[in-house]
């Protein structure tokens, strides 16, 4: 065999071993394992894979996102909250937005509740490690470290795991539960649906289980919910206007019928979020103590329900 043949012998035998051990790491599972910056890249641009592939590692590892059912729903949600890595700082509010703490972090942790809360979980962790205490709030460049690596990422690991419990519903496998707990309503809804198949089809191979992608309401912890069921009605509802996922009256009609039937308190707070006040001012409630008005959800849901009966 001439040098020429040889080379070319040695090329094809060093590409085929390259090709089949590609292989082999696209089937392998990655429950109890470290997620691959070429698996990363295959779901985000390769410069952001690059850049966050070992603060995502730690933070699976930190927070016990550590199977594939746990990593899917969680990139699925961090990919729509942060524009796939790209932000991570709320686009479109400035820093005196919610009172000064709009979201940061590649899940947008909101609302000085719960920088206060993140922070005080640090600050426990760093005590455990005789570490220097960190500050998240007060000054703006104390709340900016959320904006970047570790905090960007740790912060979204806590958020998800920590602070609302989400690895439980990941392992249900509750996506509508976990979209609604992360944004409060079903803003993005199909973006984070189409985020979880593409996850799904892309780089998950789990020999645990099998992670299906189709979602019923009704089989969500969300049914259980008066508010979540609200919410429900209301994206699904096409004259209210709400982005997101698509509209169908069945399913508004569902969401409006459960949430009557739990029978949610007379002050749900969670109707002046849906900024629909403007819809049905007949129906605003003062709330003396408070010299305010509210719409109470199940007030709307029974009027949206009986409209949509008649236009049937």
């Amino acid at each position: 065999m001439n040098e020429r043949m040889y080379n070319s012998f040695v090329y094809d035998i060093s590409q085929k071993e390259e090709i089949e051990e590609k292989g082999n790491e696209k089937e392998e599972c990655l429950c109890y394992r470290e997620l691959r910056e070429g698996e990363l890249s295959q779901l985000i641009d390769k410069s952001y894979s690059r850049k966050y592939i070992s603060a995502l590692n730690q933070t699976f590892k930190d927070f016990g996102i550590n199977t594939c059912i746990r990593i899917s729903h969680f990139l699925a949600q961090v990919m729509v909250e942060s524009s796939s890595f790209r932000y991570t700082a709320e686009n479109g509010a400035t820093d005196a937005d919610y009172k000064g703490y709009k979201g940061r972090g590649l899940i947008q942790i909101t609302l000085e509740t719960n920088y206060r809360a993140y922070e005080l979980y640090e600050n426990e962790i760093n005590k455990k490690r005789n570490k220097d205490v960190v500050c998240f709030t007060g000054m703006l460049a104390n709340k900016q470290k959320l904006e970047r690596i570790p905090y960007s990422v740790r912060s979204a690991g806590w958020f998800f795991a920590i602070h609302s419990s989400l690895c439980l519903y990941a392992d249900k496998n509750d996506f509508i539960y976990i979209t609604q707990k992360i944004n409060g309503g079903l803003n993005g809804y199909n973006e984070r649906l189409n985020s979880l198949k593409k996850i799904v089809a892309k780089i998950i191979h789990c020999q645990e289980r099998e992670i299906p992608t189709d979602f019923n309401f009704k089989e969500s912890k969300a049914y259980d919910n008066s508010a979540m069921s609200f919410a429900w009605g209301v994206w699904h509802d096409d004259f209210l206007g709400k982005k997101g996922c698509n509209y169908n009256r069945e399913e508004a009609i569902l969401g409006y019928e459960r949430c009557i039937e739990l029978n949610p308190p007379d002050t749900s707070p969670n109707i002046n979020r849906f900024e629909l006040k403007k819809k049905f001012p007949h129906l605003l409630v003062e709330v003396k103590s408070k010299k305010i008005y509210i719409l109470r959800n199940k007030d709307v849901a029974k009027e949206r329900l009986k409209q949509l009966k008649q236009s049937q």
